[in-house]
């Protein structure tokens, strides 16, 4: 055939999908516009918000419907009616608002100010003005164009979402990313970084003396035990150093020549150190150790590889095993006698936490087998899925508070679960993994180190 005939051909396909991509673009348009209500919707941190009913103006001020709005402020509303009025209080983790329909006076953190227009009730809805709710949360209110949707221009809200995370301030000195942060008794937080120990406390680093290291050796894994003890691996295979009050022990190994990259170290709830490998290669088992009594013994055979070791108050022990042909395999052992708990076949763990009385919570990946990338919890011997929110498949770690309620880092956020709902208490993505100390304060570990945040307690256990 002649290249005229081909080259038509080739025109006739090009005009095709560009009418097809053109049809789609429309279709998305107008499916957006089917969506929202254009005429109550406003820019949240760039995403589309409908409100519950359209803006007024009144007396040239904009009010805005209250609570939904007020709620991506992180804020919990409250209203209580009266014979006079109707007062509505709403707080999140660093503001509190009061005020009351009609009324030109409001509370701002227990401070009275004085509002251009009073809230008022317009159609059922409770209306406040749009600047006095943003500015009072901490939020920047501007007019911003939504390219989507060609010629609009929206009310346009920007809030830190970060506002209620407390950053760490990363030493200035640091030439490496420092890592394994970790919860001391006393409220500090022990991390490494350059190839040595940091203690943050106040904002303030202090270096924490190190083991008497051989030229070149630096520390690997940590590990902080409820007592304050701190135990660490090298990058020189057999050193396994333990530090009590201020003094380092070096304990040595249990596997002497083990590669010190598989070497994983942890503590028992009576501060004794429980030694595991990682798996290294498919068809290798290790032992499990404990060192207890200034000596190391032998607590179970033949395991591919234990990346969690959690203990319960009882003394039992909780491990995690991923097992190439078996999927994620969970091990207890109790009063010395290891049995297998359960076995979720095609995936892995990626986050494990338990509760005292046993109860479980586990985050897993499954690679493509997205239909078994679940949350799971063991309650009462029973093992119950739970999925993810919408479009997001695999999660990090993740803490049982309850057995109905857990924080869970995603790739969306941190999120907290409560008797099947999911709440957003920080949107910060790339959180690798959690550790809650006893007061109910969070340190998250960014993946993108040396990035840590503090998620205090009373930032979010309003959505509790």
């Amino acid at each position: 055939m002649s290249k005229h005939f081909w080259s038509k051909v080739q025109k006739i396909v090009i005009a095709t999908v560009v009418l097809v991509m053109t049809m789609q673009t429309q279709i998305e348009n107008t499916s957006a516009q089917e969506e929202y209500d254009l005429n109550r919707t406003v820019l949240f941190n760039n995403k589309l918000l409908e409100l519950e009913a359209a803006p007024v103006t009144k007396n040239g001020v904009t009010l805005v419907p209250f609570r939904k709005l007020a709620e991506k402020f992180d804020a919990e509303v409250q209203v209580k009616k009266t014979k006079q009025s109707m007062i509505i209080h709403a707080s999140n983790f660093d503001t509190e608002i009061e005020l009351a329909i009609g009324s030109k006076k409001v509370r701002v953190n227990n401070e009275e100010k004085l509002l251009l227009t009073a809230p008022q009730v317009v159609n059922g809805y409770t209306m406040v003005p749009l600047r006095f709710i943003t500015e009072s949360f901490g939020g920047e209110l501007s007019k911003g164009e939504y390219r989507w949707i060609a010629d609009d221009i929206f009310l346009s809200i920007n809030y830190d979402v970060l506002r209620k995370l407390e950053k760490m301030k990363i030493k200035d000195t640091f030439t490496k990313s420092a890592s394994f942060p970790q919860w001391m008794p006393d409220g500090a937080i022990v991390l490494k970084a350059d190839g040595h120990l940091w203690r943050y406390y106040n904002g303030e680093y202090t270096q924490i003396e190190s083991p008497p290291l051989e030229q070149d050796e630096s520390i690997y894994n940590v590990a902080v035990a409820p007592n304050g003890n701190i135990a660490v691996t090298t990058s020189i295979d057999d050193n396994l150093w333990l530090r009590t009050g201020t003094t380092w022990k070096n304990v040595k190994s249990p596997m002497p020549g083990f590669p010190a990259l598989g070497q994983r170290v942890h503590f028992s709830m009576k501060s004794e150190i429980i030694y595991s490998a990682s798996t290294i290669k498919n068809g290798y088992e290790f032992p499990l150790f404990m060192y207890s009594d200034n000596s190391w013994n032998t607590l179970a055979d033949k395991f591919v590889g234990v990346d969690r070791v959690l203990s319960l108050p009882d003394g039992t022990l909780i491990m995690n095993e991923d097992v190439a042909d078996e999927g994620a395999v969970i091990w207890q052992m109790k009063k010395g006698v290891i049995s297998k708990l359960l076995t979720i076949p095609d995936v892995n763990t990626t986050g494990l936490s338990a509760l005292p009385d046993g109860s479980l919570a586990l985050t897993t990946n499954g690679g493509w087998a997205t239909d078994k990338t679940k949350i799971y919890l063991f309650r009462n011997e029973k093992l119950t899925p739970i999925e993810f929110p919408p479009d997001i498949f695999g999660g990090e770690d993740i803490l049982l508070l309850s057995q109905d309620r857990f924080v869970v880092a995603l790739p969306g956020g941190v999120y907290l679960w409560n008797e099947g709902k999911y709440k957003l208490i920080a949107d910060i993505d790339d959180i690798e993994s959690m550790e809650m100390l006893a007061n109910g304060d969070i340190i998250l570990a960014s993946r993108m180190a040396p990035d840590f945040y503090i998620l205090r307690k009373k930032n979010w256990s309003n959505n509790d």
